[in-house]
């Protein structure tokens, strides 16, 4: 799957493997850490994103792109997570 994704940029190849794998609508039901911030002080539940997979998808970037931590490579998913669910509100209004 990876040969298919876009290897130029560690945001496109991270969004090229979490879209290869999940739907939009999926994406948008998930965080990384199970809450979602709404605002300052309140935070919705949301479910997990599998910790096996964001440890795969993790190491497949940083072996593209080896100057990349971690946190890095979660600040793409975080971004991927959150563009998702921003799509979905604006698809349902």
């Amino acid at each position: 799957m990876v040969r298919k994704c876009n290897t130029h940029e560690p945001s496109g190849l991270v969004n090229d493997i979490l879209t290869g794998l999940y739907t939009n609508e999926y994406l948008a039901a998930h965080s990384l850490t199970g809450t979602s911030a709404i605002d300052d002080s309140e935070f919705q539940l949301k479910e997990r994103l599998d910790p096996t997979v964001v440890k795969e998808i993790v190491g497949t970037v940083m072996k593209h792109f080896p100057q990349k931590t971690p946190t890095d490579v979660k600040c793409f998913i975080r971004q991927k997570l959150n563009n998702a669910s921003k799509a979905i509100k604006r698809k349902n209004q």
